[in-house]
């Protein structure tokens, strides 16, 4: 599976950061740590939930969050669940 574009990661981030809309500071933190993502820290929430997901995906060497070898998560609470 391809990875994110940075255009479409700074859609993403963009949308759950926006100031007015989006997730506040402490959403983010359940999100990332819900995820196990890990989190960047203090910073503006675009540029931490971008900062985020880019690692992950560059760590992880795809967009799932998971290892190449683990298995699709089978509950519909998982991160990237309709």
């Amino acid at each position: 599976m391809a990875f994110f574009s940075q255009d479409q990661l700074e859609a993403i981030a963009g949308a759950l950061g926006d100031t007015e809309e989006g997730l506040t500071g402490p959403e983010i933190e359940h999100l990332l740590a819900s995820c196990k993502i890990a989190d960047p820290g203090p910073m503006t929430k675009r540029v931490r939930i971008y900062n985020a997901f880019a690692e992950c995906q560059n760590t992880k060497r795809n967009r799932t969050n998971r290892t190449p070898n683990e298995t699709a998560p089978t509950s519909s609470s998982s991160f990237g669940a309709p």
